[in-house]
């Protein structure tokens, strides 16, 4: 048991040091801000529509409500870990673009310390970032290459406690971590020779607390 532990500690460690880096992920609506906010929920909360707040299944993790940590058995430990897949379509008059998309989306853990007490940990995307935009103004004899990559993951560990046999409260502290990369690069229509180039990075490093209430 003390070495399957270990091995989830390292397995946690590798995580939070690499997932800032989102492999295959390609989006042009993550250009601004943060880049595209993750909404949230695993595949259990995805499947019901996105229902967090009053989700609570005893074999399932529902982070964004800690309150739910409690519905676990008392003999189970869940582990849970998760890629996304998929495509993006864009159209415009210029033409269309295909992309294809797959990157970690969480790694996380559940289990009781008692009947009435829950706790969870787990990484999780806060916001992704990954593009690379031409543009034009008019009929200039410039263009714009627009460029950006990586992305904010969030730690979280939380706990719950149930009082009596229907209420359930639970509080999470959430670290969020992650570099947004950005360059702008001006261009010569027919020689592609560079005239300007703006790059832009940022590292967010904060903290936060949700908590939830479940009856």
């Amino acid at each position: 048991m003390r070495q399957r532990f270990s091995g989830l500690i390292i397995l946690f460690f590798i995580v939070f040091v690499s997932s800032p880096g989102q492999q295959f992920f390609n989006s042009p609506y993550s250009r601004f801000g943060l880049g595209q906010i993750n909404d949230g929920g695993f595949a259990s909360n995805l499947a019901m529509g996105g229902l967090t707040a009053g989700y609570r299944v005893k074999n399932t993790i529902n982070y964004l409500n800690p309150a739910s940590y409690t519905a676990i058995d008392t003999l189970s430990f869940i582990f849970d870990a998760g890629l996304q897949s998929g495509f993006l379509k864009v159209t415009s008059d210029n033409g269309k673009n295909t992309s294809k998309m797959l990157y970690l989306d969480h790694l996380a853990m559940l289990f009781p310390l008692s009947r009435w007490c829950g706790v969870s940990m787990g990484i999780v995307p806060f916001s992704r970032a990954g593009y690379e935009l031409l543009g034009t103004v008019n009929d200039s004899a410039y263009k714009y290459i627009y460029s950006g990559n990586g992305g904010i993951s969030q730690f979280y560990i939380g706990s719950a406690v149930r009082i009596g046999k229907h209420i359930s409260i639970g509080l999470n502290f959430s670290y969020l971590f992650g570099p947004v990369e950005r360059s702008r690069t001006v261009i010569l229509n027919d020689e592609y020779a560079a005239i300007t180039k703006y790059n832009y990075k940022g590292n967010i490093n904060n903290i936060f607390f949700n908590y939830g209430i479940q009856y």
